[in-house]
């Protein structure tokens, strides 16, 4: 049997993600969509098309947080189950990436119509500055959490070590 059992309270919280990523990203994308001037002054025009986007991303990030957290609270999860549901993970993240990647190129590429050609290169230019700086300061936030996550690792493990030899 497994040691460590999944308290309601985890599977609350995991549905409170579940919800605030939903309407977070639900919101951003709604909100995007709905803009329409940023210069000299922000315009924001409320469609049906707001309503429909907001509702297809909410939807989209509660299936896929979903699958990220399917088979979570599985009490004696097998070694073979464990490599499935690593498989399916790394796989939805994948498509979540691309199918991200691509809605944020589109809008991005679609917002550029309405920019004089001579502008076009300098928001060009802008936004890949923003694309690489995102990206160093992603990377180093993920060294700073894999370098967290191997302290904790090694803690706990010391302190296996110590519970251990006061046993003995």
């Amino acid at each position: 049997m497994d040691q460590y059992r999944h308290t309601k309270d985890q599977r609350d919280f995991v549905r409170v993600v579940q919800v605030g990523t939903a309407l977070a990203l639900g919101v951003m994308a709604a909100f995007l969509y709905s803009l329409k001037q940023v210069h000299p002054s922000i315009h924001l025009e409320f469609t049906i098309g707001t309503v429909v986007t907001f509702l297809a991303t909410a939807a989209f990030s509660w299936v896929f947080c979903s699958v990220l957290f399917k088979g979570e609270f599985v009490e004696g999860e097998a070694a073979q189950f464990a490599a499935i549901k690593r498989r399916r993970v790394v796989r939805w993240t994948f498509f979540f990436i691309v199918v991200s990647s691509l809605s944020t190129g589109g809008a991005f590429l679609y917002s550029l119509k309405d920019v004089s050609s001579e502008n076009r290169r300098e928001v060009i230019e802008g936004a890949g500055f923003a694309v690489v700086v995102l990206t160093i300061g992603g990377f180093f936030i993920h060294k700073a959490v894999r370098f967290f996550e191997e302290q904790s690792a090694i803690d706990l493990e010391m302190i296996h070590k110590d519970d251990d030899q006061h046993d003995t």
